[in-house]
């Protein structure tokens, strides 16, 4: 068995990722020796762009699988967003001119939340090109790092390596060619940081180390291109963040292709992918015992939990008027990420509990993010009144 990308130890039981699927390996008999290895999925992959890290849920209770764009969604996949991913620009893109990723469609890169039995698998991210590996901070918020294409440098839909927030239900808007969604569309969920220029690969926070305190709530993340690892310090920006980033290691040649915080505080990462050399580092703290710092307080929590409570909404088709109420008063709300979540949560629900509502509403950005939703579930023949509301 080769291409493996991504292991996870948890529900004892290792989970291993490769180029063909999910793997559970187990030892069923207690001898120490593993004797069961089983397909829980098949994946239609493609090399680099497949199947990646595979992290256990900020709640214990599942794993986290991400993928590249090159990963098909397998069947038996429940969505918290409507899979509504038809033709989603205006202009006629055009084909990467080095023949890149033409035939992928959305919702291309995508984040699973997977029951350790490998039963349930429920969509809960997608639009991004190839992340490799994800983080959850002390608020039990979930992270990515979004890779850029190279190709794409100079043009108006270059797209930076970038930090994205994972929220429920997000959408990130990597499309084929020039078809990806710039960060200020309103449907879209934007970065917490554009790092720029780079190959992403493994992310993960400070509050799993001994390093001293003022490493604990950075984020840690690799560049396998230029050989860095960069710390990323989180400010808190309404429900999300945004972030700074600083040069923590750098050489020459350094392609690091995973790192983790160990079981001992310290740091490892591994050199190596494309026949290039492996090797493995550790990078330690060697002065005074480390204090860890305590979980800092979140001054905008109401905020977060709003954005949660609209998010139970999601992946529901049954709450209907009682969620379309809920939500239709924060699609005005000043945070972005709330509006989305309220959009979201609209969506979920039969379109005609709440099409009459968009033509009947007077909020301006109530209509905007309504006439989102709309166009996204309402009927064709809708089209003329739509624009005509929005004007």
């Amino acid at each position: 068995m080769g291409g493996a990308l991504g292991f996870l130890y948890a529900f004892d039981s290792l989970y291993m990722s490769s180029m063909k699927g999910l793997y559970r390996i187990r030892d069923t008999d207690g001898d120490d020796q593993y004797d069961e290895f089983k397909l829980l999925k098949k994946l239609g992959v493609g090399y680099e762009h497949s199947a990646h890290s595979i992290i256990k849920s900020e709640d214990g209770k599942a794993l986290y699988l991400v993928t590249g764009n090159h990963t098909a969604v397998p069947a038996g996949v429940e969505n918290l967003q409507p899979p509504v991913w038809q033709k989603d620009s205006l202009l006629t893109a055009m084909p990467d001119t080095m023949g890149h990723a033409v035939s992928i469609k959305a919702p291309a890169g995508w984040i699973c939340r997977i029951s350790p039995d490998g039963e349930k698998w429920e969509m809960i991210a997608s639009g991004f090109r190839n992340p490799v590996d994800l983080a959850i901070n002390q608020q039990g918020e979930l992270f990515t790092f979004d890779s850029d294409l190279e190709f794409d440098v100079g043009s108006p839909w270059y797209r930076p390596t970038r930090v994205n927030h994972v929220t429920s239900a997000s959408e990130f808007g990597w499309r084929s060619g020039s078809a990806k969604w710039p960060e200020y569309f309103a449907d879209s969920n934007g970065a917490v940081i554009n790092v720029g220029p780079g190959s992403p690969t493994g992310i993960s926070f400070g509050h799993h180390s001994n390093f001293p305190s003022q490493y604990q709530d950075k984020l840690f993340v690799c560049d396998w291109t230029f050989g860095t690892i960069y710390t990323v310090e989180m400010k808190e920006d309404g429900s999300s963040y945004t972030g700074t980033k600083k040069e923590f290691l750098h050489g020459n040649p350094l392609n690091i292709s995973a790192m983790r915080f160990g079981p001992d505080g310290h740091m490892y990462f591994i050199m190596g992918g494309r026949n290039t050399a492996s090797k493995l580092y550790r990078i330690r703290h060697t002065g005074e015992k480390n204090q860890v710092a305590p979980r800092a307080l979140i001054k905008n929590q109401g905020l977060r939990d709003l954005r949660h409570s609209l998010e139970q909404c999601h992946g529901n088709n049954t709450a209907g008027v009682k969620a379309i109420d809920k939500a239709w008063p924060h699609l005005a709300h000043p945070d972005r990420n709330i509006r989305y979540a309220a959009r979201l949560a609209i969506e979920n629900q039969n379109v005609q509990l709440w099409q009459d509502k968009v033509f009947s509403e007077s909020d301006p950005r109530r209509i905007i993010y309504s006439a989102i939703a709309l166009c996204r579930h309402g009927n064709k023949s809708l089209s003329g009144k739509v624009l005509k509301k929005t004007q």
